[in-house]
């Protein structure tokens, strides 16, 4: 599907404009789930849901504070998602006054609080480099890359095409699911995938597992980084039995992308982090 962005300041100007509207949704769901209950417990699955993506948008647009609540509620509605019940849901009033102390919150995400564009303007972190500063044999690699991103929030997909871009990538396709991923796929050959790992209907682990097995029409030893928001050891080392090339987590940077792609790129299928290895040793190497 087709993003239209402007750079990473008008990313996050939608994002902040449509937050409200995302949360109000979220209470939508909310009380649908409560509503019914008794006929339909895959309503809170669907929340947990939303609330994961919305947890990693948060994260990437530079707004840690509202991202840790939405991990917070995340977590809670976790073992209800997993054994969702009419009982279970009686213990959805907690994630009610969650969503109202988010929503106050919302307030507070405007452009000037993002830490995102803080660091960009350089007032954090000094001024990242421009692909014009990166070296002839960097930016050859990166510009000979085709890159196919799967993510199903909007506003980390134009945030990941945007950053591509600045990177020197010049084929970049967006996804908004597995299920788009592999059907663009055939058509643009790419040399590297990322993909996130929570989406539906086909999610991002069982899109690395179909690769892999040579049911799809990737080559099965395709590159692949996988992008989430989970850093907990199983789950690292569940994706790295699965054979992924390189573990990216929210919130993610202009140099942490650039560093994941030329090491895929340099090294394919050179994996890393190793199954012995901590979830903070995973992230540290990128």
């Amino acid at each position: 599907m087709s993003d239209i962005t402007k750079g990473p300041d008008a990313v996050v100007q939608n994002y902040c404009k449509s937050l409200p509207s995302q949360v109000r949704d979220l209470t939508d769901l909310l009380e649908d789930a409560v509503r019914r209950a008794s006929e339909n417990a895959e309503l809170v699955r669907r929340l947990q849901g939303e609330v994961h993506r919305m947890n990693g948008a948060a994260m990437c647009m530079g707004f840690p504070f509202i991202g840790t609540e939405f991990s917070k509620l995340e977590s809670n509605l976790e073992p209800l998602a997993k054994k969702a019940n009419e009982e279970t849901f009686a213990m959805l009033g907690d994630t009610a006054k969650s969503l109202e102390a988010i929503a106050q919150l919302a307030s507070y995400v405007t452009p000037a609080n993002s830490t995102l564009l803080r660091e960009m303007a350089g007032k954090d972190v000094k001024p990242q480099k421009s692909a014009n500063d990166l070296s002839k044999e960097n930016l050859a690699l990166l510009r000979a890359q085709r890159i196919l991103f799967a993510d199903d929030d909007v506003a980390i997909r134009m945030l990941m095409r945007d950053i591509l871009s600045s990177l020197g990538v010049e084929a970049v396709a967006i996804a908004d699911s597995g299920a788009e991923l592999l059907e663009l796929a055939p058509s643009f050959h790419p040399t590297i995938i990322i993909t996130d790992w929570y989406m539906e209907p086909i999610n991002g682990l069982e899109l690395l597992k179909r690769i892999r097995k040579g049911a799809t029409p990737l080559a099965p030893k395709s590159q692949v980084i996988f992008l989430t928001s989970n850093r907990s050891r199983d789950q690292v080392e569940q994706v790295v039995n699965e054979g992924v090339d390189h573990f990216l987590a929210k919130p993610f940077s202009r140099g942490v992308v650039e560093r994941a792609i030329l090491q895929v790129a340099r090294h394919p299928h050179k994996r890393k982090p190793g199954p012995a290895e901590e979830p903070q040793d995973a992230v540290a190497y990128l």
